[in-house]
């Protein structure tokens, strides 16, 4: 929702736009017309927004104004010191995330490091003195990884450990009944981690031939998932048929 102008703040607007067309090429003068905009809330008569304003009246990221402002809050800070008559936006960049107060000494310390090695200071010079005074953020703890999938081996050690501490309490039958209903679903998964299969009614796991399924014969678990795969398929074959 758009907001009118009175006609002294249409006045001001116009003629902080006119700073901003005619000193791009000056940052500190282009980033404290830009703040005053914001603050006053110039922009409201055109544009929702701040950041739409800058985007669709100059083109700017609203990253890029922040950066614009932030640079010309750094020179209005260390620009009226004589040993830093001259503040290259590069090095006012990279000096923006320094607490206030702390700027002159990290552009101080990147002139005297440059200075030790007889050459001009750098960006690059900056960022690396500004190291000393930016807080550092307190990282945030790593999410704990997800558990791995349970592979086709595990799940077939397991269930043959299974099998066998049943066996051990169990008195040795001639036949063996069915695999209890626990089992089946431990089946299944095993089948649906080795294969494309998706799932096998239990009833299809019951029609296996139970003198070949014997709680011993667990551990040929590849010879289990071929038996219950046979079956599978062929009653899939059978249904189509019909």
């Amino acid at each position: 929702m758009s907001t009118a102008l009175t006609a002294p703040q249409r006045h001001k607007l116009n003629d902080l736009e006119t700073i901003i067309e005619s000193g791009l090429q000056t940052f500190v003068e282009v980033g404290v017309a830009l703040s005053q905009i914001r603050d006053q809330k110039l922009y409201t008569e055109t544009h929702e927004t701040f950041e739409a304003y800058c985007q669709e009246r100059w083109g700017w990221t609203s990253a890029r104004a922040r950066q614009l402002m932030g640079s010309a809050e750094v020179v209005a800070e260390v620009g009226n010191r004589k040993e830093f008559l001259t503040v290259p936006e590069s090095h006012a960049v990279e000096l923006v995330p320094v607490p206030e107060g702390q700027r002159a000494d990290a552009l101080r310390d990147a002139h005297e490091a440059a200075a030790a090695e007889g050459r001009e200071p750098t960006a690059k010079d900056v960022r690396k003195a500004r190291e000393k005074y930016t807080p550092i953020k307190e990282r945030k703890p790593p999410k704990p990884k997800a558990p791995e999938p349970e592979s086709a081996g595990d799940m077939a050690a397991a269930i043959t450990a299974a099998a066998e501490k049943h066996a051990e309490s169990t008195p040795p039958p001639s036949r063996v009944a069915a695999p209890r209903l626990p089992a089946i679903p431990r089946i299944r998964d095993m089948i649906r981690a080795c294969t494309d299969v998706e799932d096998v009614p239990d009833a299809e796991l019951r029609r296996l031939p139970m003198n070949d399924i014997t709680l011993g014969h667990l551990a040929r678990a590849h010879e289990i998932i071929g038996k219950i795969l046979h079956i599978h398929r062929k009653g899939s074959h059978e249904q189509q048929a019909s």
